[in-house]
């Protein structure tokens, strides 16, 4: 689970790379990645493209990602959608919503 908090925007891109990635390997054993977005006050597109582009890279490896932000769900979702990457990105109202996404087993539908 990564807990992200602040302004996520081009200033910041790289870092929230190293974050992601920092991630990865405990998500692989899990087999799920879940961000927790509710401390985040600003969220680029280019921050989501980034996080959905390692959404697609996880689930090749069978590693699923969830993300958990009730206050900017619609307005994340609707870049995700634009950018045709709901297929690997799930998008919940909360974190307790999100983690109960990742009990049992992944689920491709």
């Amino acid at each position: 689970m990564l807990h992200a908090r602040g302004e996520i925007d081009a200033y910041t891109l790289p870092r929230w790379r190293a974050l992601l990635e920092s991630a990865v390997p405990e998500s692989a054993a899990g087999g799920h990645l879940v961000v927790d977005l509710h401390e985040v006050t600003f969220l680029s597109v280019r921050a989501i493209m980034i996080l959905a582009d390692l959404a697609q890279q996880l689930d090749r490896r069978g590693i699923g990602t969830h993300l958990a932000d009730g206050r900017a769900a619609k307005t994340i979702a609707r870049v995700i959608d634009l950018a045709d990457m709901t297929e690997w990105i799930s998008i919940h109202r909360d974190l307790a919503t999100a983690l109960e996404a990742t009990a049992g087993p992944r689920s491709d539908t």
